[in-house]
């Protein structure tokens, strides 16, 4: 009798590896090939989108400089252009990373159908303000990243996850408090903006709020996160009442009071958001980025000396953290003491040797005084300390985004931050760089800073070089911006 032969188990590995391998190639043959028909039916249609719904549809991603900044400017300026295109311009920016921003792109693609995108994004990475030490990600990962069923686990992945994360969301604030160290986080803010973007009416969010409160009147949280909704929609006055209902349920705790301080600053109202961010340090002295806020009131309001003051204080708070020096800098510069300005940030220098936030903005305190020696001597700095436009993380999610909008086949516009050179952004891109707009803002804006002052254009300088900018600097930006949309839209 003949005895059966014993498999090897190295056999039977190989030959399941071996189906999955097939299994897989088959799986990313057949997805690369629904893309491909994809990208073909999305061409189709944005070519057709003009003479169908008669907008040009342009969605504004980026961060704080982005959000309520340039695009309320960038539309009325297009449809001024006579070009017989009616645009409509998209402010989706978020006070987020740039990882957030990419994982709201498909569900902001699918939901307003954007013919283009004007991207703006990095300022918020660890990385693109230091020289940390970011590793760069291997090419093996880099390619398995690359493979579409990675991408379609992920996404699935992320949708599953999604959706559970909202509905236990949803559960919790109709059953619970959050405690006030919660409300403080950024992540509460993170959730209210990602349950308010999932809603496809907005008044069915309300409801959520609404109906918690009606179960529990003294549900705290829900009250800040109605005013936050109403602030969002722009409806200042409910947020406003809503805030201070807050305040009655919860006088200890500081959020309501800095939501409400926030909101009068937003308006103008400096004496009344100043007297909000005062009572904050009341309840709590170590509130830093109370004190920030406490500085830029005085400051607009020509109480120069408390600004310093106030400055000082919170430097003194937390020498680490970068906002009190570059203000209590950007100060002494606007009232001409350069000396003053020169030293704060010389002091940063030495307590933050790697932060490259300080180096830029010596270089343009340099380059505003006509000492362009030195300010190429703190420029080459930054260079020196291999701080790059933005962290690694960041020239990831900038390519995985083109490659999204690519498969889209929807037009990505990519704009450097006023004052910054324009090549280390091209060079995220590479060899891509060429098929893509780019919107250069150095030279326009140093020129007009040069011309007419660094206040005319910038609130403060949170980025070294340059910051928020004031109504005169967001419409030089939607300018510039508005020139590459033009071009671009002539052209096709």
């Amino acid at each position: 009798m003949v005895k059966p032969v014993a498999r090897s188990p190295n056999v039977g590995m190989l030959k399941l590896f071996l189906g999955l391998f097939v299994t897989v190639l088959v799986l990313e043959m057949g997805l690369r090939f629904g893309s491909f028909v994809t990208h073909l039916f999305f061409e189709h249609r944005n070519l057709q989108s003009i003479r169908q719904k008669g907008t040009y549809r342009v969605m504004c991603l980026g961060e704080c400089t982005t959000l309520g900044q340039y695009p309320r400017f960038l539309e009325k300026i297009l449809n001024s252009s006579n070009k017989g295109i009616r645009f409509k311009v998209i402010d989706r920016g978020m006070i987020a990373k740039t990882a957030d921003i990419l994982s709201r792109l498909q569900v902001n693609i699918d939901k307003y159908q954007p013919d283009m995108v004007i991207v703006m994004m990095g300022i918020n990475e660890p990385g693109g303000r230091s020289s940390g030490g970011v590793l760069s990600t291997p090419k093996t990962i880099l390619l398995f990243r690359s493979l579409k069923i990675y991408k379609l686990a992920m996404s699935l992945g992320s949708h599953i996850m999604a959706k559970s994360e909202g509905k236990q969301f949803r559960q919790g604030i109709a059953s619970s408090k959050v405690s006030d160290s919660n409300l403080n986080n950024d992540s509460v803010n993170k959730d209210l903006v990602q349950i308010r973007k999932e809603q496809e009416e907005f008044a069915a969010e309300e409801r959520i709020y609404k109906d918690a409160i009606e179960r529990n009147p003294d549900n705290y949280s829900a009250y800040m996160r109605l005013g936050w909704f109403y602030k969002d929609q722009g409806k200042l006055s409910e947020a406003e009442r809503i805030y201070n209902k807050g305040i009655e349920l919860n006088p200890s705790s500081d959020f309501a009071y800095m939501q409400l301080g926030f909101l009068y600053k937003d308006q103008g109202k400096f004496p009344q958001a100043e007297r909000f961010f005062n009572k904050i340090v009341e309840l709590n002295p170590y509130n830093y980025p109370a004190y920030v806020e406490l500085g830029w009131l005085y400051s607009k309001q020509g109480e120069y000396t408390r600004a310093q003051q106030i400055y000082k204080y919170a430097i003194e708070l937390d020498s680490n953290r970068d906002p009190a020096y570059m203000q209590l800098s950007w100060l002494y510069k606007e009232q001409g003491e350069f000396s003053k300005s020169e030293q704060v940030l010389k002091d940063a220098i030495e307590r933050n040797p790697g932060n490259d936030i300080f180096y830029r903005g010596l270089a343009e305190i340099y380059n505003e005084v006509g000492n362009y020696k030195l300010s190429n001597i703190y420029s080459g700095k930054v260079i020196n300390l291999g701080i790059e436009y933005c962290s690694t993380a960041a020239k990831d999610n900038y390519r995985e985004l083109k490659h999204i909008l690519d498969e889209r086949n929807i037009k990505l516009v990519c704009v450097q931050y006023p004052m910054r050179n324009i090549e280390p952004l091209k060079r995220i891109f590479k060899e891509q760089a060429g098929d893509m707009v780019f919107v250069d803002n150095e030279r326009v804006f140093k020129d007009a800073v040069k011309k007419e002052g660094f206040k005319k254009y910038f609130n403060d300088m949170f980025a070294g070089d340059f910051g928020h900018c004031t109504d005169k600097g967001n419409m030089l930006l939607a300018e510039t911006i508005s020139i590459a949309i033009l071009l671009e839209v002539a052209n096709n």
